[in-house]
């Protein structure tokens, strides 16, 4: 049986070899100048910044959520990405639209900010200071949700065997 190149032509392996590397510096390029950002705006919210709940307005797609919150009696409205590594892999729309959660915001520029997708905000807690919180209210932090988690890392004991 005759193997076939995995090239059908001198002119396609070239432009393998030129587009691979060039795609290749430009995801790294990506995820240096995303990290960059992330680093910036956690750098903005430790210098100065507090906490309020959000409420959902829509989500028009799976991944975009539209929300507004009050400070000093000023409905200011923003919004975030979302995806499973927030709300893990099974979240719809509707959970997301009928909760409330916590966002962290810059003192100076309302629309440096984050959400707190993990730690709940129970129902019994209607409404915000004027101001929002300099910390997560009632300790509520301990209540943090589990990341999401890769099925190895959360059931992988399961198939390690007792020697």
């Amino acid at each position: 049986m005759e193997e076939k190149p995995f090239f059908k032509s001198p002119q396609e392996k070239r432009n393998f070899l030129i587009l691979f590397p060039i795609t290749c510096i430009g995801l790294i390029l990506f995820f240096i100048s995303y990290y960059k950002q992330e680093e910036g705006i956690t750098d903005k919210l430790n210098e100065c910044s507090f906490y309020t709940i959000i409420s959902p307005i829509r989500m028009p797609d799976s991944s975009k959520l539209y929300f507004s919150f009050s400070h000093d009696g000023n409905t200011i409205n923003s919004s975030s990405s979302v995806g499973a590594g927030d709300l893990g892999a099974w979240y719809s729309k509707n959970q997301v639209l009928n909760s409330r959660f916590f966002i962290r915001v810059d003192c100076d520029d309302f629309q440096v900010n984050r959400v707190l997708w993990d730690i709940p905000v129970p129902d019994t807690l209607q409404h915000a200071p004027p101001k929002g919180w300099d910390k997560i209210p009632y300790d509520l932090e301990k209540y943090r949700k589990k990341p999401f988690t890769s099925f190895k890392k959360r059931y992988g004991r399961l198939f390690e065997s007792n020697k």
